[in-house]
């Protein structure tokens, strides 16, 4: 049962970071361009990071089972597998925000005369991504992994509520919790 529990914690982990990277970054390009309303809009995408982690698995939670992505879906009995994306959606969900503010300054690292210099050189924009602004961002880009890895390596929130009879999704946090706090076998927690 251990070794299911750090199998699902990783997969969620896995899923979930490489969402956070994907969607970070699609964010933090639109928040480089935005000019107007750059402070206001740079603290609401941190809102859903800054929400109680209990809050997000218990909204995500209802939405795969009962709410919008069940009716959108047309799902009827989601069982394990949607608990399992309703875990790692609300984990998605409450870390994209800072991914992307951390993407953020690691985009604003790069020099916009490095960018005139590629392009004036004949540099395509595919070049320029992967030789110019990846590079260039990619200390923020391994804060950004490593901070999101490490965050949901203990989520504990979504699995505990999402916790129901034939859909629990056991993380390895949740085992230690159940362990610790349902069977009392405290030690062994």
């Amino acid at each position: 049962a251990w070794w299911l529990a750090v199998a699902a914690t990783l997969a969620i982990v896995a899923v979930a970071v490489v969402l956070q990277l994907a969607l970070g970054m699609a964010f933090a390009v639109a928040l480089r361009r935005l000019t107007v309303a750059w402070p206001v809009t740079r603290v609401l995408v941190l809102l859903p990071f800054g929400m109680l982690a209990i809050v997000s698995a218990v909204v995500w939670r209802d939405a795969v089972t009962t709410g919008f992505v069940a009716d959108w879906f047309g799902l009827d009995d989601v069982g394990p597998l949607g608990s399992l994306v309703a875990v790692t959606a609300g984990e998605v969900w409450r870390g994209t925000g800072i991914t992307a503010v951390i993407l953020l300054a690691g985009l604003l690292r790069v020099p916009t005369s490095l960018l005139t210099s590629a392009i004036a050189d004949g540099a395509t924009a595919r070049q320029r991504l992967t030789r110019v602004v990846l590079p260039a961002m990619a200390p923020a880009i391994a804060v950004a992994t490593t901070y999101r890895a490490l965050d949901a390596l203990r989520i504990l929130e979504g699995p505990l509520v999402a916790d129901q009879p034939g859909a629990a999704v056991r993380t390895a946090s949740f085992m230690v919790w159940d362990t610790t706090f349902s069977s009392f076998e405290t030690g062994l927690g």
